[in-house]
């Protein structure tokens, strides 16, 4: 009896598809590590400028200061963002108010508050 229940599973498997007791259960994910990162010009990059001949960096060098007399300065940027990463910005927003609210509005604002907190208590 056993075995006719394994053999009605695999019957519900549709064709094409691997029998039920070899599927992803619900929530269970195929990779569960995701899909490695690559980044092969940056790796290539990195082997150019640790290489012990010297010659990649030397075209990156004289490439670059053709490209930097011609005015274009973004081939720079690129390598530095591969090899170093991409500087991170941080921006501070302050608000300071130009006009501060005049003494008998602060007072009014106040007198307000007051009565907000009583009609609370």
């Amino acid at each position: 009896m056993a075995k006719q229940g394994k053999n009605r599973e695999k019957a519900k498997a549709k064709q094409g598809e691997p029998p039920v007791e070899h599927q992803f259960k619900p929530g269970q994910s195929g990779n569960p590590n995701g899909r490695p990162v690559t980044k092969p010009l940056t790796t290539e990059l990195k082997k150019l400028l640790a290489a012990k001949d010297g010659v990649g960096i030397k075209a990156l060098i004289e490439k670059g200061f053709a490209k930097a007399k011609a005015g274009d300065f973004r081939f720079w940027k690129e390598i530095i963002d591969r090899v170093d990463g991409k500087v991170l910005e941080e921006l501070a927003v302050r608000q300071q108010a130009e006009d501060p609210l005049p003494p008998e509005d602060m007072e009014a604002f106040y007198k307000w508050k007051s009565e907000q907190a009583k009609g609370k208590a």
